[in-house]
């Protein structure tokens, strides 16, 4: 049985931030880059993900998925490495 979205995001961060999930922005990053963190299968925000890592996040750590546009316009302001995206 699966358990309903609300009570998985009701959930803390397996990553020790003590913030719930559903407080927290939702992206993908490429598996290697999860592997390396150490999470296994599930969500962690942002923040942990980062010290997991022990190293800044960069556009080539995420995925091409559309979760993550808004994590690639704050990326875009610091570095920007990636070109901006066109508005509708």
């Amino acid at each position: 049985m699966v358990a309903p979205l609300d009570l998985i995001l009701k959930k803390p961060c397996p990553g020790g931030c003590e913030k719930f999930l559903y407080e927290r922005a939702y992206y993908m990053v490429k598996n290697e880059v999860w592997e390396a963190a150490g999470f296994g299968r599930g969500l962690a925000c942002l923040d942990c993900l980062t010290e997991k890592l022990e190293r800044k996040l960069t556009p080539s750590d995420f995925t091409d998925a559309p979760c993550n546009e808004p994590i690639f316009d704050v990326l875009r302001n610091v570095d920007g490495s990636r070109p901006a995206r066109k508005r509708k």
